[in-house]
């Protein structure tokens, strides 16, 4: 449940308990998605070794013959989607598994949107940049073999809800010590550029994982889901190479600056029942 929480507690991204899950009948799914599906354009992507022509006429054949469809009504108006609220205290959770263990997490909100879609990937290689120095100065000062890890999201389809996340699985009287260095690694961030080296070592495996990822159907799927309705999507996949693998030390800087700014981060502990009041994890 750390989307909900980081959230404000938004209740479209609490965790359905088990109860709620077994009370979910095919009757109701229907109800919610029947309208949905009955309108709007259908988008049909074909990828692979094809013949245009045929392909073409398989679709006039099949999805063309199809009824005109209504157009898709306006969706519903919802609240705006958070990306955290800034607090200097964290939220505590507590759970009931073994004493010695806890867990962390702190996060700065970002963005939204396909018009952001490169910007989202150069937070991506400052999440690599911020996940090397976190494991380096967790293992330095803290002295154990904790994997922190960092990621950003960046809802495509809202205009704002993204979020720069480090968390940590640890033990309860580092989280403290977590939270201060996550802090500090931002500072230190926005006050002094990377190294091109260190830039360097985050950018090969990137490229690596971009090319490889490249040669599959199912990623052009995922860029290009919903480019009917947002042609933004199809010029923004023709940078994708060089939007996670070319980049300067000043613009990770400049990112940092941008969103990992002092008093914008939220935080989150995890920590055993014995040790700390707080709500209890599995709510």
């Amino acid at each position: 449940d750390l989307n909900f929480f980081q959230r404000g507690r938004d209740r479209r991204f609490l965790t359905p308990t088990p109860a709620q899950i077994d009370r979910t009948t095919a009757a109701e799914f229907r109800r919610v998605w029947e309208k949905a599906l009955a309108s709007g354009p259908v988008e049909v992507q074909i990828f692979g070794d094809f013949d245009t022509v045929q392909a073409v006429s398989a679709l006039q054949r099949t999805f063309g013959a199809l009824k005109p469809r209504a157009e898709a009504s306006a969706p519903p108006a919802t609240p705006p989607i958070s990306g955290g609220v800034p607090s200097s205290e964290p939220v505590t959770l507590t759970h009931r598994g073994d004493v010695d263990q806890a867990a962390a997490a702190v996060s700065w909100p970002t963005g939204g949107g396909s018009m952001g879609i490169r910007e989202s990937r150069k937070l991506e290689i400052l999440s690599q940049l911020f996940t090397n120095r976190l494991l380096d100065d967790v293992r330095e000062k803290l002295g154990v073999s904790y994997a922190p890890y960092v990621y950003s999201s960046w809802p495509v389809d809202a205009a704002a809800g993204g979020a720069f996340t480090a968390v940590a699985q640890l033990g309860p009287k580092d989280v403290a010590l977590f939270f201060e260095i996550a802090e500090q690694i931002a500072a230190d961030l926005i006050a002094k550029p990377a190294t091109a080296d260190e830039l360097n070592r985050v950018l090969e495996p990137l490229r690596q994982q971009v090319t490889r990822a490249a040669t599959s159907s199912g990623f052009f799927m995922q860029e290009l889901q919903g480019a009917t309705r947002d042609p933004q999507r199809i010029g923004s996949i023709r940078t994708i190479l060089d939007d996670y693998t070319q980049t300067t030390p000043q613009t990770m800087q400049q990112l940092a600056a941008r969103y990992l700014t002092k008093g914008k981060s939220w935080r989150l502990a995890v920590l055993p029942e014995q040790q700390a009041g707080g709500e209890m994890m599995a709510k």
